[in-house]
């Protein structure tokens, strides 16, 4: 009952207002005081306070946007990742560094990205299937704005299969280098581009032999060169 007197009150103050000229000199927050003056006048005081926080939260719209994570930020982001996620095997870790839809983009070894973290941790535990003893150094590390640029040597001793390219396990070590480029959001990184010389690891590795690259027949193209 109170809620009807008090909409009726406000039509009808408002109302007046026009009539008498008033509407452009009253500011919204006259207006709004000149209501709860006559309101707590009549009585109306707890429908007006229903009704006008009920007003306030409707245009309250709170935002949650993050704050920008500064190049050097950036930069720890990508050293934890490949210290205590690669090399320390804390997989439990990847949730912390990597966003829920962290992209990465790998043209020599595409990876198919999904909802959230576990198609991450599942790449990182096949490296070190494959890799146990892996260890990553960074070589190079650059970092400008939200983005991140890493020169690094990858070396480990092959005891499992590269199970993404069908190659059985071969106890050999290797050395390979790796170029990445991250781009970091809201404290996390959101995405990558990699570039791995995985040519020198199949080398080192026998999955490609010398002798199969030195009889190699000259390469061809659809279409000549002009």
């Amino acid at each position: 009952m109170k809620k009807q007197r008090f909409d009726q009150l406000t039509r009808t103050v408002s109302s007046e207002v026009s009539r008498r000229g008033l509407r452009k000199t009253l500011t919204g927050t006259a207006m709004t005081g000149l209501l709860v003056a006559v309101g707590l006048a009549l009585g109306l005081g707890g429908a007006m306070g229903g009704a006008w926080g009920a007003s306030a939260g409707a245009q309250a719209t709170p935002t949650t946007a993050c704050q920008d994570s500064t190049p050097e930020q950036n930069a720890e982001l990508v050293r934890r990742y490949f210290e205590e996620v690669y090399n320390s095997g804390r997989l439990d870790l990847v949730d912390e560094l990597l966003a829920d839809d962290f992209g990465r983009s790998n043209a020599a070894n595409p990876h198919e990205n999904e909802p959230g973290n576990d198609d991450d941790v599942r790449r990182v535990q096949a490296w070190l299937d494959a890799f146990p003893d892996l260890h990553i150094t960074v070589d190079d590390l650059f970092a400008t704005g939200d983005r991140v640029a890493v020169r690094s040597t990858w070396t480990g001793t092959q005891r499992g299969p590269l199970a993404q390219f069908g190659a059985p396990a071969t106890d050999r070590r290797a050395e390979w280098g790796a170029t990445i480029v991250y781009r970091a959001e809201c404290g996390q990184l959101k995405e990558n581009w990699v570039t791995m010389d995985f040519l020198s690891l199949f080398r080192q590795l026998g999955i490609v032999a010398d002798d199969e690259l030195a009889d190699a027949d000259p390469p061809t193209v659809a279409t000549p060169a002009p």
